[in-house]
């Protein structure tokens, strides 16, 4: 193909597809360094974010119950159930 060329217009031909090689596979190389290391990044967020959460779920739960508690022994809760319950008994059963 380059047979019958010149040597002034082979040798920047060949210069000029080699920049282009070295700049594919250091793009592709860049690329699947960046990608997994996106990923990996991700992953350790995701997981730290899970741990976070299940750490704190069980403070959660027992502040609701602390607050149920708190509300079952309340005196105004106490009689507004009462008198639900006194109601529901007088509704007419289906």
């Amino acid at each position: 193909m380059l047979k019958n060329t010149v040597i002034t217009k082979k040798f920047p031909l060949v210069m000029v597809a080699f920049a282009l090689f070295s700049a594919i596979v250091t793009g592709i190389v860049a690329f699947n360094t960046a990608k997994n290391s996106l990923t990996q990044a991700s992953e350790d967020n995701i997981i730290s974010l899970s741990e976070s959460r299940k750490s704190s779920l069980p403070n959660y739960v027992e502040t609701i119950q602390d607050e149920v508690n708190f509300h079952a022994q309340s005196p105004l809760i106490i009689d507004a159930l009462q008198s639900f319950s006194a109601a529901w008994n007088q509704l007419p059963d289906r």
